[in-house]
Order: structure tokens, then sequence, then C-alpha cells
């Protein structure tokens, strides 16, 4: 009973600290505490919306966005702002934002937890990517699209959950709930967020790496030390050190938390430097 009341207890005040420090930021938590970094800012909030039949339709540049959503709950939730269970096959996200002047230098990934279903995404009118699913969390680099100030952010996902083109699961394909199927989730449903990295990195991890070309090996500078891992083909990240990375290095060594080279992901650390 004790145990229970103190499990209790600890959940309501880390659900009111949490609630405190989110009255801006809906669900300020970071998704993945364990690969948690110091330099990263959530994107959650008050985005510009859009929402059209029109497939054809290009909302960039000065176009106007009529209305107001609260990412990352989808438009037919009642916490986005706008509860609309109606069909639609496009919504448009647009917000500004500036790049921390700590983070020159650095790339910088845009991630999004989860949008349905085909998501396309702009950064100052410039596509910087795009990805085919419901639920699965990618990111962008979007460093050479960036510039000095305001930067203007762009989502656009492709939802049509009548067409057959997708797969729905459980997803109603009427507007209310029925059955054991649920009111569709179009557009964002989780997370918006961007981080910087050192160059280059450890695909997933923020760890830098370095490619010795003399050596054909894969440098993976963990808990202060310098590791090479052989490689069987050639990485997808080669790269020389640059004096960003130099300077990070010198500046802040990673925590002895970090995972060892064979336990990332469960894999080893080679699978995440080759192609």
């Amino acid at each position: 009973m004790r145990s229970l009341t103190f499990r209790w207890c600890v959940a309501m005040m880390a659900t009111a600290a949490l609630t405190a420090y989110g009255a801006d930021v809906p669900r300020p938590e970071h998704p993945n505490p364990q690969m948690m970094r110091e330099a990263w800012m959530n994107l959650n909030g008050q985005w510009e919306f859009l929402e059209t039949d029109d497939d054809a339709a290009s909302f960039l540049g000065a176009a106007v966005y009529p209305d107001i959503i609260t990412v990352p709950f989808c438009r037919e939730s009642e916490l986005s702002g706008l509860a609309r269970r109606g069909f639609v096959r496009n919504v448009w996200y647009r917000r500004a934002v500036e790049v921390p002047a700590a983070w020159s230098g650095m790339r910088i990934r845009m991630h999004l937890g989860a949008c349905d279903w085909r998501t396309t995404a702009y950064v100052n009118d410039v596509s910087v990517g795009a990805h085919t699913g419901g639920s699965a969390a990618f990111a962008f680099d979007i460093t050479n699209a960036l510039t000095p100030g305001s930067n203007t952010l762009v989502i656009h996902a492709f939802d049509d959950t009548r067409s057959g083109l997708q797969a729905l699961g459980k997803q109603s394909s009427q507007e209310e709930s029925h059955g054991c199927h649920y009111t569709r989730t179009t557009g964002s449903g989780r997370l918006f967020g961007w981080r910087p990295y050192p160059t280059p990195i450890l695909n997933g991890t923020g760890l830098p790496l370095i490619w010795n070309r003399a050596r054909q090996r894969c440098r993976w500078l963990s808990m202060g030390h310098q590791r090479d891992f052989p490689l069987l083909r050639r990485p997808v990240l080669m790269a020389t050190p640059s004096p960003e990375l130099a300077a990070w290095q010198q500046a802040r060594r990673p925590p002895s938390i970090w995972p060892s080279p064979t336990r990332v992901r469960g894999a080893s650390a080679t699978r995440f430097c080759t192609t």
C-alpha cells in the first residue's frame, strides 16, 4: 500500500512539473530520454494550419494559412484546437523559427515523431526531404536550407484514408469511431523538434565520427577514447575532422553512460557506418 501511495505521489509531482514547464509548449518532454542531449528544441505549440483536397496546390511563399493548430495533436483532436473529423486529403503546417546562435557551425536536423501519411518538409521554400508512412519517427538534415535570422518551416502531409493507397490499421473509414475502429489521425500526431549535431555523426546517436582514409576505418569518439572499426564497404558518412568538430571535442566529452560500440540499438557499430 505504501509503495502504491509513494508511486502515486511521484507521478503527481512529475505531472505538475511537466504542466508548469509546458504551459506554452504542449508535451515538452523529450520523446526518447535515453538519447536526449543538452542542445535540442521542442517545436510543439502553435503552427499556422491549412487543409485542402486540392492535391496539386502549393502553399509555400506568402500563401495565407487561415487556421492555427496546436502541435503535436492532430486536427481531429480537441486538444489541437480544431476538432475536425471530416475527411481531407492534404494538411499544411507553417511556423517561423530562429536557429540558436550556439548551434553555429553544426548540422541541424528536424525531427518528426510521426506524420501520416506522405510527408514533405520545406525550409524557406526549399524541399529538405520526404517520408512515407504513418507511425515511424523520421528526421531531415535541414542545414543547407537555413539562413541567419528567421527561418520558415513548412510541413505538408498527404493523407487520403479512403483511397486504398495506404494501410489504415484500425483507423475509421467513417467520420466517427465505430466498433473497434477509432477516429483517424490526419497529419501530425507526435512531436516536432530539431537539434544540432557535430559533423559527422554515428547515425541516430549524435556521436561524432571521423573517417580515416589511410586505415579504411571509421573512428568513433566514445567516452573520451578513440575506437576504430574496420569497414567492409564504403561508409555513408565520409568526412575529415573539421575545426567545428575539433572545438566540440575539446569543449566537452561524451558522458560515460552512452552505450558501448556493440550495443547501439542491439547491433554492431559497423552496421551504422556502412552502406
